[in-house]
């Protein structure tokens, strides 16, 4: 993944997740729980798009169609160019009310600095920051995935018209209501992995609750 030298793009991207899975399950099977992340919650998405059935648990997903201005606004978020400004990248990712200074805050953000100057990760934002990619034409009519939805109050990278556009979308599909919890921001396993662990297992719950009122 580290190969400078590899055209990597979205759609690449989910096609890799698509072939893993198939390797693992068959095309049909409900067995595995997905849970993804920012852009992981959106190749989920789009995953779901193509049919899949796994349950799907996306976590402040990205992707959602954005206005040149949003779009503007993100772009500059991620332009990261020095130390002192991957900090404040990173500390965008936590929840403020949680936060405070630390040696792992700096630590991850010689990891940022290293990872946003680096072309694939450039090639993959450029992807996602183009209306008029594939990437925003979402046609729900292949998703059949029950899915959950979580989303911290604190999140202060995506905007709120991005949280209501999943809600629109996924809500056919969304086994209970959409995760909204307090003290969490874009990257919740940093703010409280356990915690996310629990969000999780309760959705595994309430997959395995409405498979059994299903086969009723």
């Amino acid at each position: 993944m580290c190969d400078e030298n590899i055209a990597f793009s979205f759609e690449g991207m989910t096609d890799m997740a698509l072939e893993t899975l198939d390797a693992l399950f068959p095309t049909n099977s409900e067995d595995a729980i997905l849970a993804g992340n920012s852009l992981g919650g959106l190749i989920l998405f789009q995953v779901g798009l193509r049919g899949r059935k796994n349950p799907l648990y996306m976590i402040s997903p990205g992707g959602a169609p954005s206005t040149v201005s949003e779009l503007a606004a993100l772009s500059e978020v991620f332009g990261i160019k020095t130390h002192s400004s991957a900090v404040t990248f990173f500390k965008t990712m936590l929840s403020e009310k949680r936060y405070k200074p630390s040696l792992f805050v700096n630590i991850m953000a010689f990891g940022c600095l290293h990872r946003t100057a680096s072309q694939n990760v450039k090639r993959i934002f450029k992807t996602l920051t183009s209306p008029d990619k594939e990437t925003y034409k979402h046609d729900m009519s292949n998703f059949v995935a029950r899915a959950g939805l979580f989303w911290g109050k604190e999140e202060r990278l995506l905007a709120d018209n991005d949280l209501q556009y999943f809600k629109r979308k996924l809500s056919p599909f969304l086994v209970g209501p959409v995760d909204e919890p307090d003290y969490f921001g874009h990257v919740p396993f940093f703010d409280d992995p356990f915690g996310v662990a629990r969000y999780i297992g309760q959705f595994a719950d309430r997959v395995i609750a409405d498979k059994s009122k299903r086969s009723e």
